[in-house]
């Protein structure tokens, strides 16, 4: 039996301690003066059909990323360790900066899905050239 909204309680459980956390991630962010901000998904995987949580990561200029809860979380603690090195830096007076692209939490470098979708291969196994323009979905669900 689901939950409310047909959400079982492993998924609730799940989203309930994502928002806490990307609550404390758009805070963080807000405070190092970066222009990423975070969102917690459900997420329907079309293979398996189960739903599971991710991270949006809205990166600004239109650029939208999402995050497995995994790397979310070990994303999370660098961004925790950045931010008190900021507030250390912000009491004695210091300036701070954030690390390289590479080691700096807010920058994603990573290849990233992009869109699914489906194709046929029936004429391929019958060796009939077929045209296709499949329409590709989003992780967010826009075609």
């Amino acid at each position: 039996a689901g939950a409310a909204g047909g959400v079982s309680p492993g998924i609730s459980a799940k989203l309930s301690d994502a928002l806490k956390k990307v609550d404390q991630a758009n805070i963080i962010a807000v405070d190092l003066g970066q222009r990423v901000e975070f969102e917690a998904k459900i997420f329907k995987n079309r293979t398996t059909g189960e739903n599971d949580v991710v991270i949006r990561a809205n990166m600004g200029d239109g650029v939208e990323l999402f995050w497995p809860m995994e790397k979310f979380n070990e994303r999370l603690v660098i961004m925790s360790n950045e931010w008190a090195s900021w507030q250390n830096c912000e009491e004695s007076g210091q300036a701070y900066s954030l690390k390289d692209a590479v080691s700096n939490p807010f920058v994603d470098n990573d290849f990233q899905l992009v869109g699914e979708c489906d194709v046929w291969l029936r004429s391929l196994a019958n060796m009939i050239e077929h045209h296709a323009d499949p329409c590709i979905l989003a992780p967010s669900g826009k075609v």
